[in-house]
């Protein structure tokens, strides 16, 4: 492959950086640019599960479920530092009901005009009942066969370890596991980290342009950072279109002729610190259905819990996706119609976030009911007489990421003519090498670590969810950055020299962008201002930001953080 025309990704979400990855695996140069940042969009504002689909067993999509469980069980082995078992409890309240509704469902008979009145009253039938999710459960542990992840199980309410649901509207609660990714952001950050491994081996450049724009400029693509500066150009041998939900806008911003390939939803979630409902679900998880039909999780997530999600579709630009007052009354409502004796208000809110699904375009009438699979789009860009490769992703979802990129290479060597012999089914993931092989062996190594580095146990098990085994690399690192590891950012768990390598090595654009998706502190509760200075002093410092607009950076911030996600700083 010619590296003076690598292949240009547009988007550093998950699935760019899995292509990108992929990509390097079979020697093909790529470089990647996000207007954002990394991992921005629909990427960290999901649901941070990684999971098979159980519901999508209902529509018959069993190639979506068979290669979603397989994806999970891949990721549990090669990035144990990411993904940990959750056992998920599933609330039902009678025995026979939702069989019409299922079936209704399974065989698609809306796609019959003379059948829809029929299959609307079928699908307005009472919730799933117990033989109805069993059926389901029991095929999903057929696909499913990982002992990380047992088979499910049938409760009554009241056993011990049962989240206390309603006892005036449920019975029985069916319970299986499936996977969870709290750090995504910091996946996708480790998967950026492998893809520069990679290509350096080969003595290749690999060039992360985050908060950056690429535009076509005669036969040239140019990169320019948010001033409108160039600061790069380059003539790809194709472009891969990973922008997910700005996938149209990202044509029709560049004037590129195409059809409509996307329909945007919009998911919203919100993070409480209540109490009562962390006690009243533990280490587990809920998953109930609402009256609409929609998925309702609550969940644990960072020392928060999760309640999510909404289903509406969008058309606006993505990043003008807000949660709405009335989705999250309408999640507080679920909430409480699950727990009747804790009574969440706005109040119990530490903050929320909506991200937008990058669903292919279809006429259907339930957002729900469109296939959460991928597909690759090819087409062609003329830049001023040239005609490049152009190749769109258009949905997929955070546990596929791996098999979505193996297909797109596959697209990628047909196109450019090069032999794609490589895979990463097997290959850890950074900080999954050598890792302990029961919990009490990552235990005591987490405990010789902070005894080695004079750090607190709680500091070493919040950045191992980070880095795993490069930890103690890390770590020795950092300190010859400097201070000492015992001196950390105000209010926080994040030693300085820590902060100092991260701005070092994983390209941060701003202030936001370190915050949010490389320190995870949305998920710190209470946030201090005082912390948000410190960064961005720090930030000044390794020449990131400019000295004389520390303040103005925090102010924007803290406006940022009170506007999108409802979350205050003291």
């Amino acid at each position: 492959m010619n590296d003076n025309a690598p292949v240009l990704i547009l988007g550093a979400g998950i699935n760019g950086v899995a292509v990108a990855r992929e990509l390097a695996l079979n020697h093909i140069p790529c470089c990647i640019v996000d207007e954002h940042d990394i991992a921005f969009g629909a990427t960290s504002k999901s649901s941070r599960l990684i999971h098979g689909g159980l519901r999508y067993l209902e529509y018959a999509d069993f190639q979506l479920v068979r290669e979603s469980l397989h994806e999970r069980n891949r990721l549990a082995k090669n990035a144990p530092q990411f993904i940990k078992p959750l056992r998920l409890h599933i609330p039902v309240g009678s025995r026979f009901s939702g069989w019409s509704n299922a079936f209704s469902r399974f065989m698609n008979l809306s796609r019959f005009s003379a059948l829809k009145p029929f299959t609307r009253w079928m699908e307005q039938s009472p919730d799933r009942g117990l033989y109805v999710i069993r059926t389901g459960l029991k095929l999903y542990d057929s696909f499913a066969a990982n002992a990380q992840f047992p088979a499910h199980e049938v409760h009554a309410l009241g056993e011990s370890g049962i989240p206390p649901v309603d006892v005036s509207k449920y019975k029985w609660v069916c319970s299986y596991f499936d996977g969870q990714m709290w750090a995504v952001e910091r996946f996708v950050l480790a998967m950026l980290e492998d893809t520069w491994r990679i290509l350096s081996e080969q003595q290749r450049d690999f060039l992360v342009f985050s908060s950056h724009r690429a535009e076509p400029r005669g036969s040239e693509i140019v990169i320019m950072n948010q001033a409108g500066e160039q600061v790069h150009s380059l003539k790809p041998s194709l472009i891969i279109n990973a922008t997910g939900a700005w996938g149209d806008l990202t044509f029709k911003d560049r004037k590129i002729p195409t059809e409509r390939l996307f329909r945007g939803t919009k998911g919203s979630h919100f993070f409480t610190q209540n109490r009562f409902i962390k006690s009243a679900i533990g280490n587990d998880g809920l998953y109930a259905e609402a009256a609409d039909g929609r998925p309702v999780f609550v969940l644990p997530v960072g020392g928060s819990v999760m309640v999510g999600t909404t289903d509406i579709p969008m058309d606006g630009s993505p990043e003008t996706a807000l949660a709405t007052a009335e989705e999250l009354d309408y999640l507080l409502k679920l909430t409480n119609e699950l727990f009747p004796g804790i009574e969440l208000t706005p109040a119990d809110i530490d903050f929320f976030y909506c991200g937008v699904r990058p669903l292919p375009y279809v006429p259907a009438n339930s957002p729900s009911a469109i296939s959460r699979g991928h597909s690759i789009h090819r087409h062609e860009v003329d830049l001023d007489g040239s005609v490049t490769p152009l190749v769109t992703l258009i949905g997929g979802k955070l546990t596929t990421c791996r098999a979505l990129a193996e297909d797109v290479v596959h697209v990628v060597g047909e196109l450019l003519g090069c032999q794609v012999s490589h895979n990463s089914r097997e290959r850890l993931y950074p900080g999954a090498e050598n890792y302990p092989v029961s919990p009490e062996k990552l235990h005591q190594l987490q405990e010789e670590l902070a005894a080695k580095c004079s750090l607190e146990l709680e500091q070493i098990k919040l950045l191992w969810e980070f880095y795993g085994t490069r930890l103690e690399s890390i770590l020795e690192e950092s300190q010859k950055l400097g201070p000492d590891l015992s001196q950390s950012v105000s209010f926080t768990h994040f030693p300085i020299a820590v902060v100092k390598w991260i701005l070092k090595h994983e390209w941060v654009p701003h202030l936001e962008g370190l915050v949010n998706r490389r320190l995870m502190l949305l998920y710190h509760s209470p946030l201090k201002r005082e912390t948000l200075v410190e960064l961005a002093t720090l930030m000044g410092e390794a020449g990131l930001l400019a000295q004389d607009r520390t303040e103005e950076a925090v102010e924007a911030l803290v406006q940022t953080l009170n506007q999108v996600y409802g979350k205050q700083v003291y």
